[in-house]
């Protein structure tokens, strides 16, 4: 196996990372500067993670002198998964393999700080913990890849030398994590934006699909309720304002809106005007929380209240439903949380078993 030399550092009297004297070898801020210009360049293509992990490895192990590099991802259920892995000797490396989070990657994701470990903090079994004892790993480096506010990952360069690598190391190890992290906020970005649509066409297609049984005559009151719900929040989708809300504002739209629901509703909203964005918003939250009381939640009461608190509308609607409802599952509590964060809104959904649904919003008002 071939181990690029590395030049002996010489520290200033502050024993910062940087060398005293000349400074590091120009040749060898060239290679950095020119292997980071090559992982951006993948990043922003958006090549798939697969090959942007493999070119990642190579160009770090190469510039670090390291034996081998790692990618791992840390998992919800205490595991790191092997995503992609490189070694000097050309030897294949199992990714997707999983193993449980070691003492040394348990401290690094807790702190999200870099950590250097050797042979006695790597397990004994294992499947790629066999190859790295295998190779004769000695001294490694690990960085935090962090995206999505979170640690997400791990970049790993590994050595068979004794000799542990030089300080600047994690410096130069974190500029590649960043760039990955980059990949990956971008790939849940567009991951995300593709969910939203399809909420969207899948919301509309509901729409359509509670008119024509009506029309066919196969739904009673119960479905005349939700598609007065439905078509109330169509409208808004479409760019119709309600004429109540256009011109009464939502005291006056809400009020309308509840003529039609077979369902005792409490109401408190003030009748402020506000920005038409934020009337339209509240008004969507408020039909689609009323829909879920009627068509899922079985409640036999729903409060509704809104009033204008320090510079943002304030909005709760509470029904007495028997709870559970779950945020991450159908369209219609996610299409939410995605209305209110178009405009820099919050929304705390709260339903516990037995005790009714409550969503709470916050949107500026200004």
């Amino acid at each position: 196996m071939w181990c690029a030399a590395v030049q002996s550092l010489s520290f200033g009297p502050d024993g910062a990372g940087e060398p005293a004297g000349t400074g590091r070898d120009v040749v060898e801020i060239v290679a950095e500067q020119a292997a980071l210009r090559h992982v951006a360049t993948l990043v922003a293509r958006g090549v798939s993670h697969e090959e942007l992990f493999a070119v990642v490895n190579q160009e770090l192990a190469r510039l670090v002198g390291a034996d081998a590099a790692a990618l791992l991802r840390f998992e919800p259920d205490q595991a790191i998964t092997l995503l992609a892995g490189w070694t000097a000797a050309g030897a294949p490396v199992p990714a997707g393999e999983r193993e449980p989070v070691t003492a040394a990657l348990r401290r690094l994701r807790d702190t999200a700080r870099p950590v250097r470990f050797g042979p006695a903090d790597v397990p004994l079994t294992g499947p790629f913990i066999t190859e790295i004892r295998r190779l004769g790993i000695r001294a490694a480096v690990a960085v935090p890849i962090q995206a999505g506010g979170r640690v997400w990952g791990v970049s790993v360069a590994a050595s068979q030398s004794p000799e542990p690598f030089p300080p600047a190391t994690e410096t130069r190890m974190a500029a590649f994590a960043e760039l990955v992290a980059t990949a990956i906020s971008n790939a849940e970005s567009r991951a995300e934006l593709v969910a939203s649509r399809a909420r969207a066409i899948a919301a509309a297609d509901e729409s359509r699909r509670i008119q024509r049984d009506l029309h066919d005559g196969a739904q009673q009151h119960l479905a005349d309720t939700i598609l007065r719900l439905q078509l109330a929040k169509a409208e808004l989708v479409c760019g119709i304002m309600p004429a109540a809300l256009r011109h009464g504002g939502l005291h006056a739209a809400v009020r309308a809106l509840l003529r039609h629901i077979g369902l005792p509703v409490s109401v408190e909203v003030m009748p402020d005007r506000l920005p038409a964005h934020v009337e339209t918003t509240a008004y969507f939250v408020v039909a689609e929380a009323l829909t879920n009381a009627v068509k899922h939640a079985r409640a036999t009461g729903v409060d509704v209240r809104a009033a204008v608190c320090h510079g943002a509308l304030e909005l709760e609607i509470r029904d007495d439903g028997p709870g559970g409802a779950d945020p991450r599952h159908g369209t219609g509590l996610v299409g939410l949380a995605d209305r209110v964060e178009s405009i820099d809104g919050t929304i705390t959904i709260t339903s516990p078993q037995g005790m009714g649904t409550t969503i709470a919003v916050r949107l500026p008002a200004g």
